[in-house]
Order: structure tokens, then sequence, then C-alpha cells
């Protein structure tokens, strides 16, 4: 297939083409994919580059990369290695033009290949960046004292910001050593940010000014480009299904909710919350059907919706991918909807390529996953245009990148978003976060734009 770049494709290349270290935070659905193997390429053909390393969430790594190198004409003959499959003691540059790589894997990479000489790589990829978003996590410190080694650093992300404007600092850091947002995250919350509780666990942007100051610090580093600049099919439609829950269920609901404890069975059984934060994930499994107790089974609360999702699949005309988050969940849609096709974590990669083909095909009806599982990377188009939600979740990211794995280009028809809400309970809570963090997000992009704009060299 020959790859005609548009407008937003353009820029997206020019932009990776033409700076060491760059960030390509572009809306889902666009192609980033293609965008930064098209200008891999023409960085190869400048001789600035031999090779690249993609570090990406691991079906992104194992299926995404490989798909794509092989789909496009002008990329087609690069060499795809997963550095999962070898050993890393034998990798060496003249193995492979690509080689891939799962977040997960970092620690094992910086312990047996990247202390190596000659050091392979010349790119590194950082594909869904929010990964390393976290400042205490594992993975990238033991990536940091390598970064250096690498001639070009580039992150691709559709979803830079999903809750908040702090999600950007590690994103930035791998890329620039710290030289816009410093090396300390600590310091970059203290003077951006301020705390909305006593403890210090919440934080917020301090004003417009402190908002504007780091996306400045930023904007020759980050291209951003909206779904609605690169002309991607128009924006989902949202529909929610609201279920009235049984009266008693409610009233377990709010007793939970108040004592973050509930006696079941004649007090039997008991659910516990030693937590805010747990008690948050309780009610989200009470208000969806089903919850772990103590002894960690599953008890079954009400059966409402289960069955509003099995109307909504029997009234739908075409095929529909289902987003479920919880494991418990996943089993009892497949016991009243035996025929279901889930994507098993456990399944192998041939079975899992299998099944996505034959959902691209439009022989699957309905395909269940787990958001997390499926939500970056993944052509899921051809399959349908239907997402249907089990229950709302709280993250930004997983909600645009499910979505986006059917609202991408490619999709000819306008795209159905279907969310199941129980009445009074915490669904409703996480739909109003939904809402305004996507607002933020969408309010960010339009504003980094807008002082990259205004800080552009007269005639650039």
């Amino acid at each position: 297939m020959i790859f005609v770049p548009d407008d937003s494709n353009t820029r997206g290349i020019e932009w990776l083409m033409g700076r060491p270290q760059a960030a390509l935070w572009v809306g889902t659905g666009i192609g980033k994919t293609v965008t930064a193997l098209t200008a891999f390429e023409g960085l190869r053909v400048l001789g600035e580059v031999e090779t690249a390393l993609v570090i990406a969430p691991i079906r992104v790594s194992t299926m995404s990369w490989p798909d794509e190198v092989a789909k496009w004409a002008h990329t087609k003959h690069l060499r795809v290695k997963n550095l999962r499959d070898v050993d890393l003691a034998t990798v060496k540059r003249s193995d492979s033009e690509i080689f891939t790589t799962n977040y997960e894997q970092l620690p094992k990479l910086a312990e047996q290949l990247f202390p190596r000489e000659p050091f392979p790589f010349d790119l590194l990829v950082f594909d869904e960046s929010t990964m390393i978003k976290n400042p205490k996590g594992t993975r990238v410190k033991a990536l940091l004292p390598y970064l250096q080694l690498f001639s070009h650093r580039w992150g691709l992300t559709g979803t830079p910001w999903p809750n908040d404007l702090q999600e950007v600092f590690m994103q930035v850091k791998v890329l620039d050593d710290g030289k816009r947002l410093g090396k300390s995250f600590y310091q970059f919350r203290e003077r951006f940010f301020k705390a909305t509780d006593y403890m210090k666990y919440n934080w917020v942007i301090k004003d417009e000014d402190a908002k504007n100051e780091v996306l400045a610090k930023i904007a020759d580093l980050a291209l951003t480009i909206t779904r609605e600049e690169a002309n991607v099919i128009g924006e989902p439609e949202e529909v929610d299904i609201t279920v009235e829950l049984p009266l008693l269920v409610m009233e377990e609901y709010e007793e939970l909710e108040k004592d973050f404890l509930l006696q079941l069975d004649e007090g039997k059984v008991t659910v516990s919350a030693a937590s805010s934060g747990v008690l948050v994930n309780k009610l989200r499994q009470y208000a969806g059907g089903s919850v772990y107790d103590e002894m960690g089974k599953t008890r079954l609360t009400h059966h409402e919706k289960v069955k509003a999702l099995k109307k909504l699949l029997a009234e739908l005309p075409g095929n529909a991918l289902v987003a479920c988050e919880y494991r418990h969940f996943i089993a009892a849609i497949r016991q009243e909807l035996p025929g279901v096709r889930y994507i098993d974590p456990d399944q192998t990669k041939a079975e899992q390529q299998e099944l996505l083909r034959r959902w691209n095909a439009g022989e699957v009806k309905v395909l269940l996953a787990h958001p997390a599982s499926i939500g970056h990377g993944l052509n899921l188009q051809s399959g349908g245009n239907t997402v249907i939600w089990f229950s709302p979740p709280w993250s930004r990211e997983l909600y645009d990148q499910m979505n986006a794995r059917l609202s991408r280009r490619g999709q000819e028809k306008t795209v159905t978003i279907y969310r199941i809400v129980a009445r009074g309970t915490v669904d409703v809570d996480a739909l109003r976060t939904l809402e305004c963090r996507g607002k933020n997000q969408r309010a960010y992009s339009h504003l980094l734009t807008e002082i990259r704009k205004r800080n552009r060299p007269p005639g650039a």
C-alpha cells in the first residue's frame, strides 16, 4: 500500500525529522505510527540514523509495529525484531533496522543490553509515552542512565495529559534530560502546582500564568495536532443507557458507601474497604453487578447491567466492541452471552491475531476486551463502529484510547459509544470526571498550538 501523507502527517514527519529530541502528541486515530516510520526512513536515507528501538505496550510492540512496517510500500523492506524473542546478549546492529520491546522489559534491557559496546541503537521511540508518566516508576528509572547513548529520542502519544498537566513531566524529561521542566518532579510540582488538601495528595495547576509557562517551555519540543485539525471522521456520538438498580441493592450500596463495610448473607459475607480509593473500586464493582468479598470470592449484587447489555446487543444492526475493566464482570457477561468472543491475555499471539483478523473481517458480532489490554495501537475500525462501556472508567486515557480503536482514519461510519450507567452510583461521578478531563485535554492541546504560533519566528 502506498502512503500518501496529508497535511497533518507531513507536519508530523517534518517535526520529527527536524529535531533530535521531539514529541508528537497527535489525536488518537490520526496515524502517528506511519508518521514516525516515514520520519525514521527519511533520517535513514539522509544517513543520520540506522536503527531504532521502539518501546511500546506489549500488543503494540508485538503486533502493531510489525504490521505497520509490512503494510506500507516505503517501509516494507525494513526488518523488525522483537527483543522479547531473542537472547539479548546476541543482539547487534546488523540484525534489524527496527527493534521493538515492551515497557515491562526496560529493567532487563538496562541490565543485559544497554551497557554493551558498541551500542546497537540510534533512535529511541517511546510509543504511548504516557506509560512512563509516573515519576516514581521503576521502568523508566532503569533507562535514565542510558538515554544519552541515543542520538535521537521521540515520544509519541494521542493522550499526553489524560488527567492533568503534571503528567507531561517525565514524558518531557526522557527526551530533553530535564532542560525544559527541570530534573526534579517535586520541584516542578511545587513551582507550577498547588495542593488542594492538607496531606498534599491532590494537586492542581496554580493559575493561568503557570499553565501558560509550562506549555511555553515545551512548545519547541512537542507538536500537537487535534483530530479536528487532521480531519478525522467526526467526533463519536456518546449515548448513556441508564439502569435502575433494585431498592434493596441501592440500600446495600449506600450502606457500603457510608460505612466502608457491608454484611451480606446475614453476616456470613463481608465486603469492606480500607481506604477511600478502595471504596471507589468496591462501589464500581457493586454498581456493575458483582463485587469481591473479603475472601476474594465474587458475590453477585444484581443483573441489571448484564440485562441492559444483552438488550442493547440484540438491537444493534452491526458488530460491537465491549469494554470491561473487571474480570468478574467479564465472566458474568460471558455466562449470560456465551457467543461473545473475548481477547484473553492468556491467549497466544497467533490466537489473538486470528481473533482480531476475524473481527476486522466482520465475522465477530461481539468482541469483549479489557480496555488496558487493547487500548493502544490496534486498528479495529474495519470490524464495526460501536463501542460499549459496561461501566464508565475514571481514566480519560483508557477511555479515549479504547474508543480510538474504532474512531480513527479508515472508519467509514460515525462511531457510537454507549455507556451503561447505574443511576445514583459512582458511575455518574465517573462520567463527570471523564467530561472534565476531556475538556482540559482539548484545551491544553489548543493552547500549546497557539503558544507555538505566537513564538514562531517571522517568515517561519
